[in-house]
C-alpha cells in the first residue's frame, strides 16, 4: 500500500532528475492514483516544460532569422 501511495512522488522525482540531466522532453505521466496536490504538481511541471520547449523553439527560429538577415546584408 505504501509503495502505491508513494509511486506518484517517485514519478515526479524521476522526471525532475531527467530534466536536470538535460532531457527537456521528459514529462510526468498522469497518475490516476495520485493525490490531487501531487497530480497538480505534475501537471504544472509538464506545463513549465512545454513552455521551455516552446521558448527554445522560438529562440532557434529567431537565431535563424538573424543569421539569414546577416547573410542577406
Amino acid at each position: 500500500l505504501v509503495y502505491w501511495a508513494l509511486r506518484p512522488l517517485r514519478e515526479l522525482e524521476a522526471t525532475a532528475r531527467r530534466v536536470s540531466q538535460g532531457d527537456l522532453d521528459a514529462r510526468v505521466a498522469e497518475q490516476r492514483l495520485a493525490d490531487r496536490d501531487v497530480a497538480r504538481i505534475g501537471f504544472t511541471l509538464n506545463r513549465l516544460l512545454d513552455g521551455v520547449t516552446a521558448d527554445r523553439r522560438r529562440m532557434r527560429q529567431l537565431a535563424s532569422q538573424v543569421i539569414s538577415a546577416g547573410d542577406q546584408e
